[in-house]
């Protein structure tokens, strides 16, 4: 409902990293909370999605997804899995895929989805935005495994 409709909802609490972690509770996800001197990160996952969540600055919210393929030696392995990811880019715009360079033989792709929290969020648009975010996420990997032909069952590379 609109703020000028709903005076108790005007004010809106500012992001943090505690009511990150209290939805991820709510909806039942395990994770994984990092805290040093100049962090505190977030680690979950879905299924076969890895995800990092931060507030690399006051303003912004970002979501980082990552999967790994084991896409083996062979010549064009990761020049397939950028140009699969370069497909699905262009049926949906965010999050973009991207492959990262190659460590053996796997390749890691990945995404970032970024929301401006400068002016906070309540709680129903913290999980407006956190739920998109990630869901998006997985369903960007899910299109990319299904034109690589990875089946959603095989264990990660």
């Amino acid at each position: 409902m609109a703020w000028w409709t709903d005076p108790d909802n005007a004010a809106t609490p500012p992001v943090t990293m505690d009511r990150v972690a209290a939805w991820l509770e709510r909806i039942g996800w395990e994770y994984e909370r990092r805290r040093g001197g100049d962090y505190d990160e977030i680690h979950t996952g879905a299924g076969r999605t890895q995800f990092l969540i931060e507030i690399p600055d006051p303003r912004l919210l970002s979501v980082r997804g990552r999967e790994t393929y084991g896409t083996g030696h062979g010549p064009g392995a990761q020049e397939r899995v950028a140009a699969a990811a370069t497909q699905v880019n262009e049926s949906c715009w965010v999050p973009s895929l991207f492959a990262l360079p190659s460590q053996g033989d796997a390749t890691t792709v990945a995404t970032r989805a970024l929301v401006n929290i400068e002016a906070g969020a309540n709680d129903e648009q913290l999980h407006d935005y956190l739920g998109l975010m990630t869901t998006t996420t997985v369903e960007r990997f899910k299109a990319l495994r299904e034109l690589l032909g990875i089946d959603d069952e095989e264990e990660a590379g």
